[in-house]
């Protein structure tokens, strides 16, 4: 370790070329970096020292590397601080980790409890008027500039508040109010019954229990809470605190590798419709959100349009996922590329180019019962013939449907379906692309796993006209993958790299729909079995694809737009 450059330095220092393991230094320094950024803001430059600083010979990095043969040596360089950057003051080394309050000056001690300076039953209990205690409710109600904003800010939009949701940590529970005294307010049982049902989808997803309550009968009394002052004076009926489960030496200091997983566990049962929805109601001049149809046990599949002009008839991408239940990855990467393109001010080129029509989870069935019941299940949750249930929704589409690397089997996990778009979520499909067939430039499908992108043709090793076009687009979408950090891909015919598959989506969308571009993007996998990577793998995973898309976007925007 040095100082103070702020930097994440690989070798080697005497020379800009680079290792050969470059691509595995590279990618673990850039996960460093995003953890750090993560914690505290800073952003570290990642390289070697002559790409980012300047040429050094006989580093002990580069010789740990070259000559001690550790394949993985680094040489970070925290910040700096100070009159020359290398004497950064104490308190700047080692701050309090489990500082509690606000940074107020008061007489003796600094700071207030935000959560006892609130304006409802103020000081009343749980809370101390000593400047030193850590449930300090401050000089007066809304003492706290952190308080009073907030405060004028719920008052202002009141009338439009229907929820109120404070995050906390370490009980695992779900409070609503009172803190102030065990007495219920009005609209208890409605509290109640909603914290219920966050309590049992936590529970569903991972087996966490939750209490639910108030804080006199789970916790202690607390007086001046956010929670109480929103639901007692600004008149929002639903309001609660959710404290998050702890952990570490004094429950506040959560391990890295368990805050995703709570993080999951939490969000894991947010609808992924109503969160499309949100963003129609958030963004009502790029959004809009349609249903394509309801799926075999009634659920409605949503798709949602981005566009910058819905008006100027611009080409279209159009992407699904989640055809196969078990791969998990799949909506979670259509769910990135969605945020992206609505969320991120720098990707607002790209809406300036095409128009996008993303659908989430195209079995939206087999989805949910993967969650609830059968974790690597993978067809549709139709009803078979026999005893067996679902047919494999991407060998049921018309085109070349039933030939080769598909099964007759109704038991089979690519049963092909008793014909050709059987499937009602299949149909729905069709129907939409085919009504948008002549926008729609590039269709596009994720799956896992595997690291592939592949293009037509699936029922067999001949090449489609265009496999040029295709073959050099994908190597394009590859590099841009590689140089996020990403695994290579292997590129190439569905049949001739991977193994023949009939009746699949992105054949029918471009021998039958007439689609000139369409691939299957198999992400890379993990877990046991492939379909289930790890918590702590999927933002790398859609962080370092989302590159790839924008390649695909900028194509098609070039080669299809207003010129």
């Amino acid at each position: 370790m040095h100082s103070a450059r702020k930097c994440l330095l690989y070798p080697f220092g005497y020379t800009k070329r680079l290792p050969p393991n470059i691509k595995l230094l590279h990618r673990l320094a850039v996960d460093v970096q995003n953890s750090i950024n993560i914690v505290n803001g800073n952003n570290y430059n990642v390289g070697n020292a002559p790409n980012i600083l300047k040429p050094t010979s006989g580093t002990s990095h580069d010789w740990a590397y070259a000559v001690a043969g550790i394949g993985l040596s680094y040489a970070l360089e925290l910040p700096g601080g100070g009159t020359k950057g290398f004497d950064l003051p104490a308190t700047e080394i080692l701050r309090d980790r489990f500082w509690r309050k606000t940074r107020s000056p008061g007489k003796r001690f600094k700071g207030v409890d935000p959560n006892r300076n609130f304006d409802f039953k103020w000081k009343k209990t749980g809370a101390s008027s000593k400047e030193k205690s850590g449930v300090y409710c401050g000089p007066r109600p809304f003492s706290e500039p952190e308080t009073a904003s907030l405060s004028q800010i719920i008052i202002k939009h009141s009338s439009h508040i229907k929820l109120y949701l404070t995050i906390h940590s370490c009980e695992k529970c779900i409070i609503y109010p009172y803190g102030f005294t065990k007495r219920l307010p009005l609209n208890a049982i409605q509290l109640h019954n909603l914290a219920i049902e966050v309590q049992q989808e936590i529970i569903r997803v991972n087996g966490n229990k939750y209490l639910v309550g108030n804080s006199p009968t789970l916790l202690k009394p607390s007086s001046g809470s956010s929670r109480d002052w929103v639901h007692g004076v600004a008149g929002i009926d639903l309001a609660y605190t959710l404290e998050l489960p702890g952990g570490g030496i004094r429950g506040f200091d959560l391990p890295a590798n368990d805050i995703i997983r709570v993080v999951t566990e939490i969000f894991e049962g947010i609808k992924i419709n109503d969160y499309l929805d949100n963003l129609a109601l958030n963004h009502r001049d790029i959004v809009t959100v349609k249903s394509i149809g309801r799926s075999y046990e009634g659920r409605n599949m949503k798709i949602i349009q981005i566009s910058s002009n819905p008006n100027a008839n611009k080409p279209v991408i159009f992407i699904d996922a989640g055809i196969h239940a078990r791969e998990w990855i799949a909506p979670a990467m259509a769910l990135y590329v969605i945020n992206q393109l609505v969320e991120n001010s720098g990707n607002a080129h790209l809406l300036d180019l095409v128009d996008w029509h993303i659908l989430p989870v195209l079995n939206p069935d087999g989805y949910e019962y993967s969650h609830t019941r059968e974790r690597f299940w993978r067809k549709t949750r139709s009803i078979s013939a026999g005893s067996c249930v679902g047919t494999d929704a991407n060998r049921n589409f018309g085109f070349h449907w039933g030939e080769g690397g598909s099964s007759s089997n109704a038991c089979s996990d690519t049963y092909k379906g008793p014909y050709a778009f059987s499937e009602v979520e299949g149909r729905n499909v069709k129907s939409y692309i085919e009504s948008n067939k002549q926008r729609i430039k590039l269709y596009l499908t994720f799956h896992s796993y595997g690291n592939y992108l592949l293009y037509p043709w699936g029922y067999t090793s001949a090449l489609p006209e265009n496999h040029v076009e295709l073959q050099s687009i994908a190597e394009d979408v590859n590099a841009a993958i590689v140089q996020a950090g990403g695994d290579e891909y292997t590129i190439g015919s569905s049949t001739n790299v991977l193994y023949i598959a009939s009746g699949g989506s992105d054949d029918w969308a471009k021998g039958a729909a007439g689609v000139q571009l369409a691939y299957t993007i198999e992400l890379p996998g993990g877990g046991a079995q492939g379909f289930d990577p790890p918590p702590s793998l999927i933002t790398p995973i859609v962080r370092e694809t989302f590159p790839g898309i924008v390649v695909y976007g900028e194509y098609i925007g070039q080669k299809f737009g207003r010129k």
